[in-house]
């Protein structure tokens, strides 16, 4: 089987969705029903698209929540903009490392 076959366009955006609801690499194997160090190893391949989409996915999510924080912090809930706060600093501190890293 070829590799870009192994796994359709629809079961690519099930993995995406499931990463972006929080789930394992191992809850999307048995969801999917395979074997997961099948998917690990897919996902650890540099030639298929699983971490691609799981990554995506997980990003996905990560993003959701984070403009509903927002919203909250927005409208007064201190503990969602002390939430806000810490997640903005930690982000540019992570800019700051990679710029030296990089550099």
């Amino acid at each position: 089987m070829n590799q870009e076959d192994k796994y359709s366009s629809e079961v690519l955006e099930d993995i995406m969705l499931d990463a972006k609801h929080g789930f394992s690499l191992t809850d999307i194997a048995l969801r999917i029903g395979i074997p997961y160090l099948e998917l690990y190893s897919d996902y650890c391949n540099p030639d298929m698209k699983v971490k691609l989409y799981y990554d995506a996915g997980r990003a996905l999510g990560m993003v959701e929540t984070d403009k509903t924080q927002f919203e909250l912090a927005k409208n007064g809930s201190s503990s969602a903009k002390y939430a806000y706060d810490r997640k903005m600093i930690n982000a540019h501190l992570s800019n700051v490392f990679n710029e030296i890293d990089n550099s």
